[in-house]
C-alpha cells in the first residue's frame, strides 16, 4: 500500500474514518484497470446500496482535506 511515513502522516491529517476509507479506495483503485465512479462504487465493500456508495465516494473526493497542498 503506502509507506508507513505516508501512513503515519495521512492518519494525522485525516479522521480515522476517512483514513480507512482512503485505504479501501487506494486498493479498488489499484484493482480496478478502468476506473469511473460507477465501477468504484459497485466494488466498494461496504454493506449499502449502489447509490449510497456512489455518493460516499463523490463526498469523500471533495472533502477539502483531499488536496495536495493540505496533504503534503
Amino acid at each position: 500500500m503506502l509507506p508507513e511515513f505516508y501512513q503515519n502522516h495521512l492518519k494525522s491529517q485525516l479522521s480515522l474514518a476517512e483514513y480507512i476509507f482512503l485505504k479501501i479506495f487506494i486498493n479498488l483503485l489499484q484493482s480496478i484497470k478502468k476506473v469511473n465512479l460507477e465501477k468504484l462504487a459497485n466494488a466498494l465493500p461496504l454493506p449499502i446500496k449502489f447509490e449510497s456508495r456512489r455518493k460516499r465516494i463523490q463526498r469523500f473526493l471533495s472533502l477539502p482535506k483531499l488536496t495536495i497542498e493540505d496533504l503534503w
